[in-house]
C-alpha cells in the first residue's frame, strides 16, 4: 500500500515540476524569439497540458490508495 502512495505522491512532484519548467520557458519566451531551438510555444501548450493530466492521473492514484488504506483500517478495527 505504502508503494502505491509513493508511487503516486512521485508522479504528482514530476507532473509538477514538469508543469512549472515548461511555465519558466513560456515566461522567457519574448526575450529568447529570435534564437535559433527558441522556445516553440504549440509545444509547451502540449507539455503543459500532458503534465495536468499526468498530475490528474497521479491524483486519483493516490485518492485511491487513501480510500483502499481507510477500507482496510475499518476492516482491522
Amino acid at each position: 500500500m505504502n508503494g502505491i502512495l509513493t508511487t503516486g505522491a512521485a508522479g504528482l512532484r514530476t507532473a509538477m515540476n514538469d508543469l512549472q519548467d515548461s511555465a519558466a520557458r513560456v515566461a522567457r519566451w519574448g526575450g529568447d524569439r529570435a534564437l535559433p531551438g527558441a522556445t516553440d510555444l504549440n509545444r509547451e501548450a502540449v507539455l503543459q497540458i500532458e503534465a495536468r493530466q499526468r498530475f490528474d492521473v497521479n491524483a486519483h492514484v493516490v485518492r485511491a490508495a487513501d480510500a483502499m488504506l481507510g477500507t482496510l483500517i475499518d476492516t482491522f478495527a
